[in-house]
């Protein structure tokens, strides 16, 4: 096979369904228009985000003698270590990355009280949160505590779905812009 040019590797993930467009191409407007507002200190543009890191490393392969068999414990999610980050833009103040630990599973209070606890308290000015369209950004609790952010001065914004290279694109354009 490496004669004929293809190498081992892992395969990428892609997205269920092709991005809408239109959608993808409003939203990046409207994410333009935030960053220049940003650029004259009137809002914040904040990244969040959540991911998770198992305890017991993964071995899918190794090396076994034959007619053996090795075996690796199973570990369940409740088991790993979960960040809730949220990074700011270069600013007025700088860039910054306020961040949550959680041992376990990731539940949507998780989200809300890292929100409220790190990110709120920082806030100096109006700030556009994004998110993706994960489930704990869009279950009830966050709708039902959207309106007092916003009241607050954190507007929160989703992602266009199914649109997993429009924040390359976004980001590639913001630092050389």
């Amino acid at each position: 096979m490496k004669r004929l040019g293809a190498s081992f590797r892992r395969a990428r993930r892609v997205p269920a369904k092709a991005p809408d467009a239109g959608r993808e191409a409003s939203f990046v407007k409207a994410l333009e228009k935030a960053r220049l507002l940003a650029e004259c200190g009137s809002v914040d543009v904040v990244h969040g985000d959540e991911s998770g890191f198992c305890l017991v490393p993964v071995l899918p392969y190794l090396w076994q003698i034959k007619g053996q068999t090795m075996g690796l414990s199973a570990q369940s999610h409740s088991q790993r270590l979960n960040v809730v980050g949220f990074w700011r833009e270069a600013g007025v103040e700088g860039a910054r990355l306020f961040h949550r630990l959680v041992k376990g599973r990731l539940k949507s209070r998780h989200f809300v009280q890292a929100v409220e606890e790190q990110l709120l308290p920082a806030l100096v000015r109006p700030t556009v949160l994004l998110v993706d369209n994960a489930t704990l950004h869009r279950c009830a609790l966050v709708m039902q505590k959207r309106k007092e952010w916003k009241a607050q001065g954190l507007h929160l914004w989703f992602l266009p779905p199914y649109s997993p290279r429009w924040c390359i694109r976004c980001s590639v354009n913001w630092f050389e812009g």
